[in-house]
């Protein structure tokens, strides 16, 4: 072997351990940041959720949630062909179809956009306790649902939309527009389901 061989092989190896002690102190450091964002998490503002699924406190706590949203039974939706005719295929076509859903959503979230709700499930549309219809619209930003997912309740009758908000972290949401214990609870039954 020449001269000129073995340096680079010395400094190859070099170069590996300096990587290898790197990597071994990122992962140390982010092994030890793990238990401190679980704990911002379930005290940051809002109304926390449940940090996975798999955890037995976390199962618990959806548990409750489900438990008090609607007795964790699904609501009552109503079925008919109308419904797609009416509001169309997708909660993104309901807010093309219905400008004035957009309008109410923006003026309760400021940084409403319906482009950022393409990737949406199809409307529902329910019954609550006192016979009034509510649609439901729930949709994200496509290829950026986590995070960014957003549950509708509009009230024609009253003309009022209600917003479940998801933050960027998926820890908690907002609940906007002040809505009423059933609407709230229709909100959180959706986003949990």
């Amino acid at each position: 072997m020449t001269k000129k061989t073995i340096i680079i092989i010395a400094a190859a190896c070099v170069f590996l351990l300096i990587s290898v002690l790197l990597f071994a102190t990122l992962y140390k450091k982010q092994q030890q940041a793990e238990p401190a964002s679980e704990e911002s998490a379930q005290t940051g503002s809002g109304i926390s959720l449940p940090v996975s699924d798999k955890s037995s406190s976390a199962a618990r706590e959806l548990s409750e949630i489900k438990e008090s949203t609607v007795s964790g039974q699904k609501p009552e939706e109503i079925i008919s062909d109308t419904i797609r005719e009416k509001y169309g295929t997708s909660s993104y076509d309901t807010l093309i179809k219905y400008p004035e859903i957009q309008g109410l959503s923006k003026k309760i979230k400021e940084d409403f956009d319906v482009e950022k709700l393409r990737t949406s499930a199809p409307p529902r549309l329910v019954k609550v306790g006192n016979g009034k219809e509510i649609v439901i619209l729930i949709g994200c930003a496509p290829h950026n649902c986590g995070g960014t997912e957003n549950i509708i309740a509009y009230d024609q009758q009253e003309s009022k939309v209600y917003i479940l908000a998801e933050n960027s972290t998926q820890t908690d949401y907002a609940l906007l527009g002040n809505p009423p214990e059933e609407i709230k609870s229709l909100l959180i039954y959706y986003y949990i389901h």
